[in-house]
Parts: structure tokens; sequence; C-alpha cells
């Protein structure tokens, strides 16, 4: 017979070792596809060699074949605009005026996507593009500076592997690599005031350890559990993104039971610049 979630249940120690404050960043009121470049740098932070492709497919994107092809020698590089304008580089690429800016790191291109949308009344957008180095040359096609690259050229619209706006992820590049295999995501309906999955039937999480869910609260069992035993350390909004990412409606899972289970079965590894580094500890 199919086992379901069961919430194990931590030392009262642990849980003193973490706060609301602690595990939240950003905006809280709802949730927002932008927070993915903060779980991203996030991840850099303790692994230079973090990979976009893995990256991608974990929330639910196709994984890019330019970057597994070019990876050794590539450079993956945001550009935060506002989603008209980011449509329009994705058809005819960016425009050159006094050079193309692209960031090396998150945050900037965060902010310029929020101040874009906010300026034109349309919704945010940041560009993730992969540059390959064998073609592009400091001094020659760009100039690098610290955390930012500017292009002294026309730069085309194929170098743009992903799209990811305030409502979604997407890939948008031409080719992919074919052997990623993606997450299914997960749908909810409401009844009864419970969120259940839409069939009478559990439906399986994971068929090798035949675990099965029926509910919300089930599945963010599940899913959280089999993040941090994949991961082995996290933030809490690598966490936050890994749940969301994949999960319709969002409101299925209420953020308070994402923070109770993470201040429950979570304690604090290390602190960075993106708050603590999480790790679970075993019931």
């Amino acid at each position: 017979m199919a086992k379901t979630a069961r919430t194990g249940r931590i030392p009262r120690r642990v849980r003193r070792q973490l706060g609301v404050d602690d595990l939240l960043r950003g905006p809280r009121r709802e949730w927002d596809f932008l927070r993915l470049a903060e779980a991203y740098a996030a991840r850099r932070q303790r692994e230079d060699n973090a990979s976009l492709n893995e990256f991608a497919v974990e929330h639910g994107a196709l994984a890019s074949a330019l970057y597994e092809r070019v990876r050794d020698r590539g450079a993956v590089l945001w550009h935060g605009t506002s989603l008209p304008r980011a449509e329009k580089i994705l058809e005819h690429g960016f425009m050159y005026v006094k050079g193309v800016w692209m960031a090396v790191n998150t945050s900037t291109p965060l902010g310029f996507a929020r101040n874009r949308s906010q300026q034109s009344g349309s919704r945010p957008a940041i560009l993730i593009s992969v540059i390959d180095l064998g073609l592009y040359h400091d001094g020659v096609h760009f100039h690098a500076r610290p955390g930012e690259v500017r292009f002294t050229d026309a730069v085309p619209p194929d170098v743009v592997q992903y799209l990811l706006t305030d409502r979604d992820f997407r890939y948008v590049g031409e080719g992919r690599a074919s052997r990623h295999q993606l997450p299914a995501t997960i749908a909810f309906v409401k009844r009864q005031g419970r969120w259940v999955v839409p069939t009478q039937n559990p439906a399986v999480y994971d068929a090798l350890r035949d675990l099965t869910y029926r509910s919300a609260e089930e599945w963010l069992e599940l899913k959280l559990t089999d993040f941090f035993e994949a991961r082995g350390r996290a933030t809490p909004i690598e966490a936050f993104c890994a749940v969301y990412a994949t999960c319709q409606p969002a409101e299925a899972v209420p953020r308070a039971a994402v923070v109770e289970w993470l201040a429950r079965r979570c304690e604090v590894g290390s602190r960075g610049r993106w708050g603590p580094v999480l790790r679970a500890v075993k019931s």
C-alpha cells in the first residue's frame, strides 16, 4: 500500500534558531517569479560551477543546448527591462545605443526590470543570455567591468536563452538539450475548503519510493523533503522557488506553510549575502 507524507517532529532547540524575518527577503505579499533570479544568485554564491541548465530544469524550463555546448567557455549574463521591450529584443536583437549592457550578477537587472516596468506601466522582464567567449572577446566585442559587461556592437537575439517575468520562466532559445527531463507541474483544486489533487485517486509522487500525496499539505512535505535531500543545503529563497515554480495555483500552498516547514525542519548551517543557508534535520 502506498505511503502518505508524514510530518516529522524536530526538537525545540532547532525552532528557536530560525524566525520569519530570517526566512523571508524582499516582497512578502505574493509569489513573484522574478525571485528566481535571487535563487540562482544564492546558489552561485555557494557553487561557482552551478549549472544554469540544472537550475532551469528544476524550475520547469527547458534546458539550453547553447549553454550545454559552451559551458566551459560560456558566460551567463542578465539584462533587466520591461516585458514589451524584452519581446522586441527577442524579435530584433539588442538595440545598440552607446553600448549594450548586461550584468554578471542579478541584483542590477532586477532593479532595472522593476524600474522600467513602473515607468512604462507594464510588466517587468529579465533576459538571460549565454555568451560564447570563443566568439566574443574582451576589448574587441565588449568591455568587462566589475559586475557588468558593455558590448561595443549589436548583440544578436539568439544569445538570449531564457525570459523571466513576474509570472513565468521559460526557454526562448531555438535549440534545447533533450536529455534533461522536466519535473511535473503540480495542479490542485479546492474542495470543501481544502486544496486537493484534481482526481479521486491519490497522485503518485515517486513511484520508486511508493510515495503519494492527496493534498497540498502532503505534497509540500514531500517536495521540501526531496529538495533538501537532493541539494543538501539551500537558502530560504531557493526553497520557496523550488515550491512555487511548479505549483498551480500558487495560493494552494500558503507562504506561512513553507516558513513553518523550514523553521520546524531546518537548522542554520551558515549565513551569507542571501540569508541563512539551511540544512534539514532528520526527525
